[in-house]
Order: structure tokens, then C-alpha cells, then sequence
């Protein structure tokens, strides 16, 4: 992703990925690239609740994790407040979103 707006372009709040094309929101604007690799997507809803920390089968071995559709009024960033652990995703710091997970 390449920004362009002076405005914050984060995945899953002001940008993300629908099916084929992505959306942007609340003046991100940017250059996006999207790579589709062979697998299924699995759509996980998984909540920190009370910030504290949650963790959510997947069903199998993620090759790729992104947020889908943010619900907190927190912030979901990879690293911080979510993470990809193999076949679990862990969320943190009141992070609540549909994830959607690359097998």
C-alpha cells in the first residue's frame, strides 16, 4: 500500500479488502495492491472484551490474517492488538473484529 492522503490509511478502520476491490473511508487514499493466493478465507469474529486478552480457533494454519470489519471503538493493529499465531488468533487491548483468515 502506498498512501497518498495526509489522513491515516489503517487496514481494517479507514481501508480494507471486499471480495475483489478494496474500500477506503474517512479521506484515506492510496495505492493498494491486492494478491489472491490459492486456499479458502474463513471469516472469525474474535473479541477482547474488558481488554483483556481472547484467544480464537481458526480450524487450520493461517497464511494470512486481516480485519475484515472492525467493531471496537479500539484500534485492531497487527502486532499491538491482534496476532496471528499459527492456527489462533489472539486479540488484546479491547480489539473486537471479524477477522478474515487465509488457509
Amino acid at each position: 500500500t502506498e498512501q497518498i492522503s495526509t489522513t491515516l490509511c489503517e487496514e481494517g478502520t479507514t481501508f480494507g479488502i471486499n471480495g475483489p476491490g478494496v474500500w477506503v473511508t474517512l479521506g484515506c487514499s492510496g495505492v493498494f495492491r491486492v494478491c489472491y493466493e490459492p486456499g479458502y478465507t474463513k471469516t472469525i469474529q474474535c473479541d477482547s472484551k474488558k481488554y483483556r486478552d481472547a484467544y480464537c480457533e481458526v480450524g487450520g494454519v493461517m497464511r494470512k490474517l486481516t480485519v475484515g470489519r472492525r467493531v471496537s471503538r479500539s484500534a485492531c493493529t497487527e502486532g499491538h492488538s491482534y496476532f496471528n499465531l499459527g492456527s489462533v488468533i489472539k486479540v488484546s487491548n479491547g480489539c473486537r473484529a471479524y477477522f478474515w483468515a487465509g488457509l
